[in-house]
């Protein structure tokens, strides 16, 4: 099982499925890479070469934000929301939906985790 940017890759999975296990790697990114690299998407996983494997690592540093940089960057994008007190970011500070959902009769999850006020 070939590990790449944090994340194990599936032997036996196609190589698109497998790159869909980094963070930040959709359908569209892993089919892209798999054509970058001049392997198929079909090719399995475990059919995968050093090399390749060096290909893939490069071609996603130089054209995603993947990974660990991916979650930190939200996670700072997240608090300039709360920090300048927005709309979002008070929804997401208060633990509330943020795009606009209704709460009257949804969210009852969210509601149920937030520290109540007492």
């Amino acid at each position: 099982m070939p590990r790449f940017m944090n994340a194990n890759l599936p032997d036996a999975k196609k190589l698109w499925v497998a790159l869909k296990q980094v963070y930040g790697l959709g359908y569209a990114r892993a089919r892209a890479l798999c054509f970058a690299i001049g392997a198929t998407p079909n090719t399995k996983a475990s059919e995968l070469r050093p090399y390749h494997l060096s290909q893939l690592y490069a071609a996603v540093e130089q054209r995603y934000v993947t990974g660990n940089d991916l979650r930190s960057a939200t996670r700072a994008n997240i608090q300039r929301l709360i920090r300048i007190r927005s709309y979002r970011g008070i929804r997401h500070l208060e633990r509330l939906p943020v795009r606009g959902q209704r709460t009257h009769s949804n969210a009852r999850t969210q509601k149920k985790r937030r520290p109540r006020a007492t």
